[in-house]
């Protein structure tokens, strides 16, 4: 009486069992990279020359596409006299953000002269430009001296670094920032935002 057929179950041959193997494990990193979240990009130094590193350039982009908010904090921001550079440029780009419904909010330095009671009066100009321009802007405490330069787009951008919002410094001298993609980083950020007095309602009362 013959036998009913069994398969082979002889194991196939090492280079077919390689083609296997190699198979399963680009299924398997073509499913992990499905589910997982979308890879953040690298981190990019942001210079004052001109080049597609260039910090007003990457700026005016960023904010060009941001969808939820903008804020700024600064420790100086001078209109330029000629009203036509890239500080203009800048705060026209925030100007038309907020046209389309982002959260715009900026916050400059307040200080006392040095061993003086008397306020310093480097942004006052550039508070009156802002209001007149329908930009809410705050100025910190005089307890203290907001040092920081830096900017959150959305919830996923954040620019730190040296650049303050000034011809000098946007357009001659020698100044880094890092752009950086990171939703955990913009967290952190923004809580040194809200320590600010009245940042949590300046967006409300812009509205």
């Amino acid at each position: 009486m013959a036998l009913p057929l069994q398969p082979n179950l002889r194991p196939g041959p090492p280079w077919f069992r390689r083609l296997v193997t190699l198979l399963l494990l680009l299924m398997g990193i073509l499913v992990l990279g499905f589910f997982q979240p979308q890879r953040q990009q690298a981190a990019r130094l942001l210079h004052s020359d001109a080049g597609p590193q260039n910090f007003v350039q990457q700026t005016l982009y960023q904010s060009q596409q941001a969808e939820k908010r903008i804020w700024v904090m600064l420790y100086v921001l001078r209109r330029e006299q000629s009203g036509t550079g890239p500080v203009t440029q800048l705060i026209e780009a925030l100007v038309e953000a907020q046209q389309r419904g982002v959260d715009v909010r900026i916050v400059l330095d307040q200080s006392k002269r040095w061993k003086s009671d008397e306020i310093e009066g480097k942004n006052s100009d550039s508070v009156d430009w802002l209001n007149d321009l329908g930009l809410p802007v705050l100025l910190d405490d005089l307890s203290r001296r907001t040092h920081a330069k830096s900017v959150i787009i959305d919830d996923q951008w954040v620019i730190i670094g040296s650049h303050n919002w000034t011809m000098s410094a946007l357009a001659y001298n020698v100044e880094l920032s890092v752009l950086i993609n990171d939703t955990a980083m913009v967290e952190l950020v923004e809580t040194e935002f809200q320590q600010i007095p009245g940042w949590l309602h300046s967006g409300e009362e812009a509205r």
